[in-house]
């Protein structure tokens, strides 16, 4: 199983908590952070490529003005968008 982290809605109940964490556990699927809440399951997917080179600069002819970091991995609420 490769799930790092599981964000789960503060407003279950402790019982329900460990229902879906449970369930995560049991069936995990192909994501590696996901968010769970009463209804809902998602998943964080990075996807390289885009206007960004590898090392975060800005490929010629490409218009981008921000980027979206996260300073500390597994911590989806720390998103923040920087400017380049």
């Amino acid at each position: 199983m490769s799930l790092r982290l599981v964000d789960i809605s503060a407003i279950l109940a402790p019982g329900e908590f460990a229902v879906r964490l449970a369930d995560e556990i049991l069936h995990p699927g192909d994501e590696r952070e996901i968010v769970r809440d009463m209804d809902h399951r998602a998943g964080l997917r990075l996807l390289h490529g885009g206007p960004l080179n590898d090392d975060g600069t800005i490929k010629p002819g490409s218009d981008l003005a921000a980027r979206l970091d996260i300073p500390r991995q597994g911590a989806l609420d720390e998103l923040v968008w920087q400017t380049v």
